[in-house]
């Protein structure tokens, strides 16, 4: 099997579900998350009306907002970030009224801005703390728009000895979803000694801002796409040698 000798360390904060297809192949699954993320429990009520649409960029943001106990039970209209946070706010009931064709803010900046559906509205943009304003900055000429964190992303800081151990001795792949991720990674280990795969060109920007090279991208922006880069990478490779 193509994976057999290959151990892939996870650094992302949630589920593994998606990456359980890699162990067909013969990988091994490491899940080793480098952010925390904690709701924003203080978030002060407001009116859901005030606004016409709101914008989630992420699983977590929607998870987030729908916890905060003035926002259960409402309804409003959403735009969002691909089919992950589609999925996460048709299941809190919320109807989406647009979903980015692609998984980035370009794109949902570009779109909303040609097919002028905010235009003149109020929206209000629901994030983490952590989160550029690249939205904000591409729709304020066209919309009155406001942020709101609803919750806080922290970085790992405490070094893991098992972590360490794999990369010194075993083939890894360390998988990075976000700048915070690897942010948090090679401040704690030696990410020269890994191979690393970024997911879209924001991640990958910022890893090798840092001085690192990044070897497999998985333009796909899911956890899906992960794994299938993972695999066609080390596919075309066994058919080159």
């Amino acid at each position: 099997m193509i994976l057999s000798d290959k151990h892939i360390v996870l650094t992302h904060f949630g589920s593994t579900d998606y990456f359980q297809s890699l162990k067909e192949y013969g990988a091994t699954l490491h899940h080793f998350p480098m952010i925390d993320i904690v709701i924003n429990s203080d978030v002060i009520p407001f009116n859901l009306s005030d606004f016409d649409y709101y914008i989630f960029t992420s699983k977590n943001g929607v998870i987030s907002f729908f916890n905060l106990d003035f926002v259960k039970g409402k309804k409003i209209k959403a735009i969002c970030l691909g089919d992950k946070t589609k999925s996460a706010l048709t299941k809190n009931g919320v109807e989406v009224v647009f979903v980015s064709t692609e998984s980035y803010a370009e794109n949902l900046i570009s779109e909303l801005v040609e097919n002028q559906m905010v235009n003149g509205k109020k929206v209000l943009l629901v994030l983490g703390n952590l989160a550029d304003d690249r939205i904000e900055e591409g729709l304020k000429s066209t919309c009155t728009i406001n942020r709101l964190d609803v919750y806080t992303t922290t970085l790992e800081t405490l070094k893991n000895e098992v972590i360490s151990n794999l990369l010194d001795s075993e083939n890894t792949i360390s998988v990075f979803t976000s700048p915070s991720l690897f942010q948090a990674f090679y401040k704690l280990y030696d990410a020269h000694k890994t191979t690393l795969l970024s997911i879209g060109t924001t991640t990958s920007d910022y890893i090798k801002s840092k001085g690192f090279t990044v070897e497999i991208i998985a333009d796909e922006q899911t956890y899906e796409g992960i794994s299938k880069a993972i695999i066609n990478h080390y596919e075309t490779k066994n058919i080159r040698i």
